[in-house]
């Protein structure tokens, strides 16, 4: 489907260029990568071209890219100011946040739900901007006429709706403000370094029982001669990459999960943004056992994929949280992001942090009935929170725990 540019100008003085590319390498890396936060790298111009290029993301996979770029144009040059991830869905698989009860209703009324427009990194679920702008271009032009382009290409005959997913909370406020309905709909689990010096400090803080039970947990992995190792992605050699593969790849048929990454995508990603892997890695004499390939960047370490060749107590919680917060520690970094779900992560330092998403539906009786449910729903996700924030691991009275 083709898509005319079109050009306008603010305030009588910058002239902007829009354009809808259905493929992110119709931009180059360097302009789109200086519209990225650095601790957004699931966001860079690598990944989502890797998504593209390894055929992940695709119309034949569900995905039809429209990603909307804003050109800012003087009688010097013309260079990117912002753009806006985008594509078009034919389900809703890979999100991360929920839709299916809408999907339903659509059905039982006998109206066509897919495709709709959806704005998120593929396959990650992990919060981070939707309006990417330059840091030399004007930012409230710039968010406004990303925004009305959104708007505008989700009124297409053929879309349903429009979803913006995972958004940090100024922009939730903004699309609100555009009249998108807000939703708070999901739990994320974070861990937080508190200037920690060492994990044995980190530990100091938690309840007895809780810091009892995860030194008898990482002592356990160590008296079964397993040795886990923080490998950064630059330092990632052959070997490493295959015992990954090898890992991942066994969990996702042990457990017949729909297999959204191949092989061409991870080689992408390991070839064009090294430094943003760390992949930790769980060895028995030289063979490999598990492991876990991270997303770091901004002082933030992002936890995604997870395998095992073998089923050893504890190793799950070793390399996706233990050993992800001691590499956290001694790198200085801020977060680690464990993703949505799984409550287990309470006892391990992790705390829930609430999701948001911003959606605008083309019918008008759909619309008011979903902005009454997710006003419901934000109660009850602030409950969740609130009941979940009590079973953390902190011991009263300190920073985390508080």
């Amino acid at each position: 489907m083709e898509r005319q540019s079109t050009t306008r100008s603010v305030n009588g003085k910058d002239l902007f260029k829009q354009e809808i590319i259905q493929s992110i390498d119709q931009v180059s890396a360097h302009e789109w990568n200086r519209c990225v936060p650095s601790d957004c790298p699931f966001l860079r111009h690598e990944f989502l071209n890797a998504m593209e290029q390894s055929g992940c993301v695709s119309e034949e996979t569900g995905w039809r890219p429209m990603h909307i770029v804003l050109r800012i144009s003087d009688c010097q040059d013309s260079r990117l100011a912002g753009a806006l991830p985008l594509y078009w869905k034919y389900h809703s698989w890979g999100e991360f946040i929920f839709d299916w009860q809408w999907e339903n209703a659509y059905f039982r009324h006998g109206v066509q739900y897919y495709p709709k427009l959806v704005s998120v990194s593929p396959f990650t679920g992990l919060p981070a901007p939707k309006l990417l702008t330059a840091p030399d271009a004007p930012t409230d032009e710039v968010r406004n006429l990303l925004t009305e382009s959104c708007l505008s290409e989700a009124s297409h005959s053929d879309l349903s709706s429009l979803h913006l997913l995972f958004l940090n909370p100024d922009e939730l406020d903004f699309f609100a403000g555009k009249g998108l309905i807000p939703r708070r709909s999901n739990i994320s689990f974070v861990w937080t370094n508190n200037d920690y010096r060492s994990m044995d400090e980190f530990l100091s803080t938690l309840s007895s029982r809780k810091r009892k039970k995860i030194k008898y947990e990482r002592k356990s992995i160590r008296e079964q001669g397993l040795q886990v190792k923080a490998i950064p992605g630059t330092d990632i050699q052959d070997h490493h990459w295959r015992s990954f593969q090898l890992c991942y790849y066994s969990t996702t048929r042990k457990y017949d999960s729909f297999r959204y990454l191949n092989r061409h995508f991870f080689q992408m990603i390991r070839e064009s943004m090294p430094e943003n892997l760390l992949l930790i890695l769980a060895e028995h004499d030289d063979r490999p056992v598990a492991s876990g390939l991270f997303y770091q960047g901004g002082g933030k370490l992002y936890g995604r994929y997870w395998g095992a060749l073998e089923f050893v107590p504890n190793l799950h919680f070793e390399i996706c949280y233990y050993s992800a917060i001691e590499y956290c520690i001694e790198n200085g970094f801020r977060q680690c992001h464990a993703g949505v779900q799984g409550t287990h992560k309470l006892s391990r330092g992790f705390m829930p942090e609430v999701c948001y998403s911003a959606h605008m539906f083309n019918n008008l009786l759909f619309s008011e009935a979903i902005r009454h449910y997710t006003t419901e729903e934000s109660h009850s996700v602030d409950d969740r929170q609130e009941y979940l924030s009590d079973f953390s691991a902190y011991a009263k009275g300190t920073e985390a725990g508080n």
